[in-house]
């Protein structure tokens, strides 16, 4: 079955989200982003005609490893298959992970290969490793879905979240805390990975409107608290003014942590995360903080698996959901895109900065949301139900 079919129509964000999702529990706004034109994706994963409903034998691979969202993100999507298993929607599901090293993820995706499951679902190591995966899978007649950080492949579906959306929204949260001036210390993720390209690339775009911000160091964290320590502990002795800290995703504990080591006063505007453990710091620790948190959801892996049995069903995506994937535009209607659906500041209010499709809530809602959890965990936003039926025709 083609994923999708002649995207002539394309879908406002908003006219989908009126149609589709709704608020959750938790109050959280979920839903896809959109796009239009005609689908070079069309058959790209190689996606089968949909003649079976049940006993789908699926396999994951996911390329690193390296921290505790990885961790979580992988037992969410265990804990979907396993339902799934006992509905009898997956027969087999198999989830293998490589210490973020290419070689391995190709030996464990040549192995999946060799076991004929209906789709497999990876999360790339690089760029290069995802076009040789594709092809292999490819020329098995075995449906390739990129998962949770993108990759630009013509021949595989990318199922992923939002990078450009997600990444925007706190650069230019940050933009407008500085009033548009000031010297800023930034923090970004895993050198290589697709969605670390993707996020750097965004913020030279906001940022670009802001000539009076300064960017004075710039350092990878490996989206781990105790590297992104480690790497800004140098940059404190060589730059005496920091106003703003601009950093990605789980590392904002371990920064703090360096600024109290060397004896620094933290800056007051700082991009924060969404672990528990700096919710809580954030509200217990730093009453003069200003600080955004922006889940990249844990639950986006979870959420592609749900997405990408329906396709293995035989349901075509609605026209004009797909769009150009986020590495190389010129692949063009490749990418089902995740926006960020919840953002959390201290008063909860939201700002220009806020796309139509998010919802933000307050510290204190957000700290009542972590409780009870490690402070490992990270607040989860995911795509309903209704939401998911919603892309697709």
């Amino acid at each position: 079955m083609a994923v999708s079919n002649a995207c002539s129509s394309p879908l406002s964000r908003r006219g989908f989200l009126g149609g589709a999702a709704a608020l959750g529990a938790a109050g959280v706004l979920s839903a896809c982003s959109v796009g239009g034109g005609n689908s070079s994706a069309s058959n790209a994963s190689g996606a089968r005609s949909g003649s079976k409903t049940k006993g789908f034998k699926i396999a994951v691979e996911d390329g690193y490893t390296g921290n505790t969202w990885r961790t979580q993100t992988n037992t969410n999507m265990q804990e979907v298959a396993d339902e799934l298993q006992k509905s009898g929607v997956i027969s087999k599901f198999t989830l293998l992970t490589s210490p973020n090293d290419a070689n391995t993820q190709l030996t464990h995706i040549q192995a999946m290969i060799a076991d004929k499951p209906d789709a497999i679902l990876f999360a790339p190591v690089t760029n290069a490793s995802a076009q040789t995966a594709v092809q292999r899978m490819r020329a098995a007649g075995i449906p390739a879905y990129v998962i949770v950080d993108p990759a630009p492949t013509r021949d595989a579906v990318n199922v992923v979240g939002g990078d450009d959306t997600w990444w925007s929204i706190q650069a230019e949260w940050l933009a407008q805390q500085l009033n548009g001036k000031g010297k800023i210390l930034m923090v970004t993720g895993l050198p290589g990975n697709g969605s670390d390209t993707v996020r750097q690339a965004s913020v030279k775009k906001v940022l670009a409107k802001y000539p009076g911000i300064d960017v004075v160091a710039s350092v990878p964290g490996n989206w781990d608290p105790g590297v992104a320590r480690t790497a800004v502990a140098p940059v404190l002795s060589s730059h005496p003014q920091i106003d703003a800290i601009l950093t990605q995703d789980i590392m904002a504990t371990g920064i703090i942590q360096a600024f109290r080591a060397a004896s620094r006063p933290l800056p007051k505007i700082m991009t924060g995360d969404y672990t528990a453990a700096f919710l809580r710091m954030w509200k217990t620790e730093l009453p003069d903080l200003q600080s955004i948190g922006v889940p990249y959801t844990p639950t986006v892996g979870s959420d592609a698996l749900k997405i990408v049995i329906q396709t293995l069903q035989g349901k075509k995506f609605k026209d004009g959901l797909l769009e150009n994937n986020e590495i190389n535009p010129s692949i063009t209607h490749n990418s089902l895109l995740m926006p960020p659906a919840l953002a959390v500041t201290r008063d909860g209010k939201p700002g220009t900065w806020k796309p139509s499709t998010m919802n933000v809530i307050s510290l204190d809602d957000a700290v009542k949301q972590v409780e009870g959890k490690p402070d490992t965990y990270a607040l989860e936003a995911p795509i309903t139900e209704d939401a998911i039926n919603g892309l697709f025709q």
